[in-house]
């Protein structure tokens, strides 16, 4: 009777070992799977994309409709909100792979040859998706190279109707290297649970605001801003891109800036 009761009690407590140690295992694997998932890298998306709904103050002769635009991109730098308690910007990162690079802890490079569609937001080749650590962005960068067709680094083609109703072909060919930056006062946060997108919203037709495209027309009836238009006109448009962009996260992939 005695060796009986032992044998059942024995297997009791074995049985119980048996599930505690069950128990401990499976918290384990849950643990270290969300520490993964929070710990991890966050996966962000970059997309440029135009649009030609103007801005209430852009003073704009006439209107047009945009037929082409393209940039060719080099190089897009996305820039951190500074957090680093320290003060100090930190060693250089050691996050990316092959031709993506970070200066430091603050700023993450994708660099390549991107002829970038405006008009459909889309790119030949498509702009890679980036590895980053999960935190807040404050700024993009994007450095514009004459890699286009033809040697150009900006292409916009439309047509303008001026004040008589008179339609003129619009080219704007700019072959000049140059950057743009866009800030985000309220910074957009990229998180491990979805892959981030950040989108460039570029208003095309305000490039033009507070130019006189009249003065631009060549003599078979074409306006024309090119390399051999004056400096002034060139450095206004390229100050009209500059300011006329706006960046933010389209996780929903809607071609809109997402409400904060």
């Amino acid at each position: 009777m005695f060796l009986i009761s032992y044998k059942l009690k024995h297997g009791k407590m074995k049985s119980l070992t048996n599930v505690f140690l069950v128990f401990v295992f499976a918290f384990w694997m849950i643990s270290c799977s969300e520490g993964d998932l929070n710990e991890g890298p966050a996966q962000v998306a970059v997309k440029l994309q135009g649009t030609t709904q103007s801005q209430g103050n852009a003073r704009i002769n006439g209107q047009m409709e945009i037929k082409e635009a393209m940039f060719g991109v080099t190089k897009i730098e996305l820039e951190r909100e500074f957090d680093d308690e320290s003060g100090s910007n930190g060693d250089e990162s050691d996050a990316s792979d092959g031709d993506n690079s970070s200066d430091d802890d603050f700023e993450i490079e994708v660099k390549g040859n991107f002829k970038v569609d405006l008009l459909n937001g889309t790119s030949n080749p498509d702009i890679p998706v980036i590895s980053v650590d999960p935190g807040v962005f404050t700024e993009v960068k994007v450095d514009l190279s004459p890699i286009l067709e033809g040697g150009y680094s900006v292409i916009l083609k439309a047509d303008y109707v001026d004040d008589n109703g008179v339609v003129h072909p619009l080219e704007l060919m700019l072959d000049q290297m140059f950057e743009i930056k866009v800030g985000n006062h309220n910074g957009f946060a990229v998180d491990t649970e979805k892959l981030n997108q950040v989108l460039l919203l570029f208003n095309l037709e305000s490039w033009f605001t507070d130019i006189n495209l009249s003065n631009l027309m060549d003599e078979d009836g074409v306006i024309r801003i090119d390399i051999e238009t004056d400096d002034a006109t060139m450095t206004k448009v390229k100050i009209n891109i500059d300011d006329n962009c706006k960046s933010g996260s389209d996780d929903d992939d809607d071609g809109e800036i997402d409400d904060d």
